[in-house]
């Protein structure tokens, strides 16, 4: 099963011997905050079925001075009161000052799960549910309950592949996703030459999944006719 948070193309570059210091500086000074909010939150009671999440630069490990402090209490399960810690407590103890959460209400209190699950694809999927569920999905960083932020991450992702007949198409990032980070798929591909590769079906699948991806950003990207097909059938 795909894991969360594991793409680091800057980590490619960087091996690739790119000079990349601003990046380089935003990941050192995420890290350094991501730590000292993990430590804030150490004595904290905090609900079993909870994780204290950060969004947007956060789990892109892209902070700068500037960055929305966009936090919520990501709880497992259905909609529920008496979760630990309070909204309150929460924001005091993540130190919530001049840069707390964005204006939008999308962040700073509790997230259930199921809300994000339930949804996918229906009338009832606002746009604040489905911001929470694809920032939970590209760009999110536990700092309390990893457990629980993996296990709601993983459900979101299997919501999405699961149920081939569903009113909806599974964005093809996601399938593609949940290819390369199956263990013993990658596995697989690793053990491949340039003379094997196209025996495997993983790697067949692999490309196709590529190559559709590919086609749908040129689409996207420079605006043909083919736009409306492309939305239609929900690449992303």
């Amino acid at each position: 099963m795909a894991t969360a948070n594991t793409i680091d193309p800057a980590g490619a570059l960087e091996r690739l011997g790119a000079e990349l210091p601003n990046l380089v500086a935003a990941r050192a000074r995420t890290a350094e905050a991501v730590a000292a909010r993990r430590a804030a939150l150490a004595d904290l009671p905090l609900d079993p079925r909870a994780s204290v999440v950060l969004f947007g630069s956060w789990g892109r490990r892209e902070l700068t001075r500037r960055s929305d402090d966009d936090w919520a209490l990501l709880v497992d399960g259905p909609a529920r009161g008496g979760v630990e810690p309070e909204p309150e407590v929460l924001a005091a103890a993540l130190g919530d000052g001049s840069r707390g959460p964005g204006r939008s209400g999308v962040f700073g209190g509790r997230i259930f799960g199921d809300d994000l699950l339930s949804r996918i694809g229906l009338d009832a999927d606002s746009n604040t549910n489905l911001t929470r569920r694809m920032l939970l999905m590209l760009e999110s960083q536990p700092v309390a309950g990893d457990d629980v932020h993996r296990r709601c991450w993983e459900q979101v992702l299997d919501g999405y592949l699961e149920d081939a007949d569903r009113p909806y198409r599974p964005p093809r990032f996601f399938r593609w996703l949940a290819v390369l980070d199956d263990p013993d798929r990658r596995g697989e591909l690793e053990s491949l030459t340039k003379e094997t590769a196209h025996e495997s079906a993983v790697f067949r699948d692999v490309r196709r999944h590529a190559t559709e991806l590919h086609r749908g950003l040129l689409v996207l990207l420079f605006d043909t006719e083919l736009l409306p097909h492309v939305r239609e059938h929900g690449i992303f």
